[in-house]
């Protein structure tokens, strides 16, 4: 990333002005009478080039008879994150279903995308996602309010047994994963401009890691139907229910970047493990299998969330040059 330095002239007794410089004017086509965007950052102003007259972004991807469907899904992720307008899917001879299929489930798995065009050797997806309509602080907000009620969900399902609600848990984190995919592709677009995005992509990678521990408790459950649920710890629904009020504390100082507040929860680490510990060490004799593990993913889910406070006193600290904790 280049930089320049330009001083600053003052025009008309009022109005300051700097030049732009000559080789981003030639590389974005800047001609006399161009419309220039400008964001004010605080201590920075971005310059970009009115996105209504940008050149529209348009990807090819080729694949064979025999791709496998895995390496079409991790392609068509890899360039919904580099970003693009127009994705075409195209193959040297007739597209089968297995492919069609897995370009239609990517399709609805991603935010924004949608097949505009279909032909007996080629698929065409759109962005259609304007994402100016939704900042990622959104998204952010969003994917915590997902994953809390994940959470919440499976502690119903260890309570009452409830098939269907554990069946809806796991099929929920394909919704996480929307946003999350949604969120790198932000952070690609706009971490040039503005550093902080990173912090948003950690925070997302977290919140999707806790979702997915979220789904193996309810796996396990799957897993172990024979088994009965009075033979799981009884400390079990306590100690998910102190992980849960634990992530909400977390992710809601989002919002208020208290330090202090940030600082004790960070200290609770020491609680969760010794909760895990506990429980592992009561079930060992009796090889209660399901119990042990499911205090695992607990603990995992109450780490990360410690994780999440973490982030934001870097976040908030990266931000300012005197602090007070």
């Amino acid at each position: 990333m280049a930089e320049y330095n330009r001083r600053v002239q003052l025009t008309g007794g009022a109005t300051f002005i700097i030049s732009l410089p000559h080789e981003w004017t030639n590389r974005n086509n800047i001609k006399k009478g161009n419309a220039i965007q400008i964001e004010d950052l605080g201590n920075r102003l971005v310059l970009r080039k009115d996105s209504s007259s940008r050149d529209e972004i348009t990807r090819i991807l080729d694949i064979g008879s025999n791709t496998p469907k895995e390496a079409i899904h991790r392609a068509l992720t890899s360039y919904y994150i580099a970003g693009f307008d127009n994705l075409i899917v195209r193959s040297s001879s007739y597209m089968d279903e297995k492919a069609r299929s897995e370009i239609k489930s990517f399709s609805k798995l991603v935010m924004g995308v949608e097949i505009f065009e279909e032909t007996a050797k080629s698929m065409m997806l759109q962005n259609v996602l304007d994402s100016s309509s939704f900042p990622m602080t959104k998204a952010f907000r969003r994917m915590a309010l997902n994953v809390e009620t994940m959470i919440t969900d499976t502690l119903r399902v260890l309570e009452e047994n409830d098939i269907e609600l554990r069946k809806s848990v796991i099929s929920r984190d394909d919704e996480v994963d929307r946003y999350h995919f949604y969120m790198m592709k932000e952070v690609m677009k706009k971490s040039a401009e503005d550093h902080s995005v990173i912090f948003l992509l950690l925070l997302s990678r977290i919140m999707e890691r806790i979702a997915d521990h979220t789904v193996n408790i309810c796996l396990f459950l799957e897993a172990n139907d024979e088994e009965r649920h009075d033979n799981i710890d009884s400390d079990i629904i306590q100690y998910l229910k102190s992980s849960n009020d634990l992530f909400m504390k977390c992710v809601e100082q989002y919002n208020r970047k208290e330090l202090a507040t940030l600082n004790s929860l960070i200290e609770t680490r020491k609680v969760i493990i010794e909760g895990r510990n506990e429980i592992r060490a009561r079930v060992s004799g009796n090889s209660n299998l399901l119990s042990s593990s499911i205090a695992e993913e607990i603990s995992r889910i109450g780490l990360y969330s410690i994780d999440i406070a973490e982030i934001l006193m870097d976040m908030v600290l990266s931000g300012v040059d005197e602090a007070k904790i």
